[in-house]
């Protein structure tokens, strides 16, 4: 096995991850715009309007008062969403950690340790970061979010040859650190499940058409530049930090995704650790026999 650097995507993921947020964000501000225009349209066509277009005093103040609620539940969430992601940002660390700690003990298990199925090696755990890296973190971004069966699969081989009646040093602390990967992975389902719901973005929406309505109403027959102006100011600004609230829902693939090169780093760590392991057995091995 070569130390090679994890990647986080695929080539096809790449090259769709450079186009993928930028179209979350158009997206996101067409559709404000549209519901900002049509309140707007339907403002101008409802309510009494003076000789500039402007509705009274107290219905703009209403609006003012809608779109600033507006922006105010917008922030909770957008400050909601980046607290999930730290907290799998973190996750994702701890769980590095853990799987350095597990590959450790089981370097040592080259003679059998008590509580340890001989056959357990270390290469396991490489094998796991591996299939996190390339088939996890996918499904957990696209489609309903699922953790990965083959990795399931290694977690659950790891914890069948380990004999925590042995109670052993080494048998107590690779369970500890398998209750810990098996935590973040719990963890990191529950991330990846948990998403602003639909009806929270229909309720912006129609505050948002509402606001626009009592705020800046139009009249096709008398158009009036500053409210246009103000619509789509609007819509820009709440609809970027709509793209970014669903950036920061998907924390494994998205645009704003957790670094990469925490995993990369432990896998590292692993081969490095197994090739100091390996030059002092061969200096050990000369030392014991200078022929050799």
């Amino acid at each position: 096995m070569q130390g090679v650097p994890l990647q986080l995507e695929s080539a096809e993921w790449s090259a769709w991850g450079a186009v993928h947020p930028l179209l979350s964000i158009l997206t996101m501000v067409l559709a404000a715009f549209v519901l900002a225009s049509v309140g707007s349209l339907v403002g101008g066509l409802t309510l009494p309007l003076d000789e500039e277009g402007r509705a009274s005093r107290r219905v703009t103040e209403t609006g003012k008062t809608i779109l600033n609620l507006l922006m105010i539940v917008v922030g909770l969430s957008l400050s909601a969403s980046k607290a999930s992601l730290d907290r799998a940002s973190s996750a994702a660390v701890a769980e590095s950690e853990a799987l350095i700690g597990l590959h450790a003990i089981l370097e040592r298990n080259t003679g059998g340790l008590p509580g340890v199925d001989p056959t357990l090696k270390p290469g396991i755990v490489q094998e796991y970061v591996e299939r996190v890296e390339s088939h996890e973190w996918a499904t957990l971004s696209f489609g309903n979010p699922a953790l990965d069966p083959g990795a399931t699969r290694i977690l659950e081989s790891i914890r069948e040859r380990l004999d925590p009646e042995k109670g052993s040093f080494a048998v107590k602390g690779a369970w500890e650190r398998l209750s810990a990967i098996e935590r973040a992975r719990r963890d990191r389902l529950a991330t990846s499940e948990a998403g602003v719901p639909l009806f929270f973005w229909s309720m912006c929406g129609l505050l948002l058409c509402i606001g626009c309505a009592f705020t800046t109403p139009l009249c096709l027959g008398r158009p009036r530049q500053g409210a246009w102006i103000c619509v789509v100011a609007y819509s820009v600004c709440i609809g970027t930090i709509g793209g970014i609230i669903r950036e920061f829902e998907r924390p494994w693939t998205g645009w704003i995704r957790i670094d990469p090169g925490t995993y990369a780093k432990a896998l590292d760590e692993m081969l490095e650790s197994e090739a100091e392991a390996k030059a002092g057995a061969e200096a050990g091995t000369k030392a014991a026999d200078p022929s050799k």
